[in-house]
């Protein structure tokens, strides 16, 4: 069962988390996103839990969603807030995403709430190219173009405002 409205308004800051392999490879995750009637692509991550901060989260949701006790540093690297419609309520996002450099792995989801299950798809390592050819929804929209800079060791001070 997909969350509820109420739910959706508590759960409006998120983290995720950018695992980037030695090859230069993004890991994302895929679920089926009802509201579109497609497959959405994005990195692992969700909602804040009480009492979590957005770094806290980050990790938490790597391990949930792809096995990955991930206990290194994690360069906070972008903020994004965007709006979109889960069935018919409206949500407002506001995103912290991290960036660590790990090597290749196969995920191994642990623990999936119910609704996250029933939409999980699967997940691949990609390039910076494949996003940019790719005809399904990555989130956010211009992945490819904000990995350039982090591939490259260019990792900010403080964390960029991206997709807002």
């Amino acid at each position: 069962m997909p969350p509820t409205p109420e739910i959706l308004r508590k759960h409006r800051k998120a983290a995720r988390i950018l695992l980037v392999d030695q090859h230069d490879r993004v890991l994302l995750l895929s679920s089926w996103f009802e509201t579109r009637k497609c497959i959405i692509w994005l990195a692992p991550g969700g909602a804040l839990e009480a009492d979590e901060s957005y770094l806290e989260a980050a990790r938490r949701e790597c391990w949930e969603e792809t096995g990955l006790e991930h206990d290194g540093e994690l360069p906070h690297v972008w903020v994004r807030e965007h709006k979109w419609m889960w069935d018919d309520c409206p949500v407002h996002t506001h995103e912290h995403y991290f960036f660590a450099r790990v090597d290749r792995f196969e995920p191994q989801p642990q623990q999936l709430e119910e609704y996250e299950a029933e939409v999980f798809r699967g997940h691949r390592w990609w390039t910076a190219d494949e996003l940019r050819d790719c005809d399904e929804l990555i989130v956010p929209g211009d992945l490819a173009e904000l990995l350039v800079p982090l591939l490259q060791g260019e990792l900010p001070d403080e964390p960029l405002r991206v997709g807002v």
